[in-house]
């Protein structure tokens, strides 16, 4: 490894070092809170429209019994989510099935007074800048993990233009994580701050429930970021 990636990771290590001292344990947030559709309330004095969908309800469940039942349609539920058979959206298990973000290199941050944003052989930048990160060139692959009561410790960082760490100590950023190969989901926030060479950075502290492939997504804002990476096993 460069001596000066290796000096990268020893800042960024010591920044979450730090600040995991001071820091309570973190605490799983409800995911549904994040979640993106939400259902529009209609006013109905009369009643009809409840009694017309009520009616339609009973319809469509009926008609999904029946076509079950003469194995129209598959039942639910069916299928391994290791495998990502039946149909049921899981990608097969594996390192070499997860479809690692590759960052091409064409995002490079605007330079701010005290960090020019410059990084090492071997990781580029990615995102936009309202929200971006550093990634591996070949991917993220995050191996010996440290494991906690909650899951697999890691720290990820996150950049954005004008974002100054002294003025939002506790921005309001989450993270949450999708796993691609099987049912999983986590979320945590808000962030800390970090600042070191390559500027102010938000710190978002997670515990990955299981090794696995996973969609990392860190939402600021209305902004969102995300990329796929591979956990490794524990030990």
């Amino acid at each position: 490894m460069p001596e000066e990636r290796r000096t990268v990771d020893q800042i960024l290590d010591a920044a979450g070092s730090a600040w995991r001292g001071v820091q309570p344990a973190p605490q799983p947030i409800d995911a549904s809170l994040f979640a993106t559709d939400r259902a529009r309330v209609v006013p109905d004095p009369s009643g009809r429209l409840a009694a017309f969908l009520a009616g339609a309800a009973t319809a469509a469940v009926a008609l999904v019994v029946f076509a079950v039942a003469v194995n129209l349609v598959p039942r639910l539920g069916s299928g391994n989510p290791a495998t990502g058979s039946a149909g049921n959206g899981y990608i097969p298990g594996g390192k070499a099935n997860c479809p690692l973000t590759l960052p091409d290199g064409s995002f490079r941050p605007q330079p701010e007074p005290g960090a020019d944003f410059a990084v090492p052989d071997g990781e580029a930048w990615f995102g936009s800048p309202f929200l971006w990160t550093l990634l591996d060139v070949d991917g993220e692959v995050w191996e010996g993990l440290p494991r906690s009561e909650l899951g697999l410790s890691q720290k990820t960082f996150w950049w954005r233009h004008g974002y100054q760490a002294r003025l939002e100590q506790r921005p309001e950023i989450y993270v949450t994580g999708d796993r691609l190969d099987g049912p999983g989901r986590f979320v945590f926030g808000p962030g800390t701050n970090a600042s070191f060479g390559l500027g102010s950075a938000m710190l978002v502290g997670v515990e990955v429930p299981e090794s696995g492939c996973w969609k990392v997504t860190g939402r600021y804002g209305t902004e969102a970021l995300s990329y796929v990476v591979w956990v490794g096993p524990t030990g």
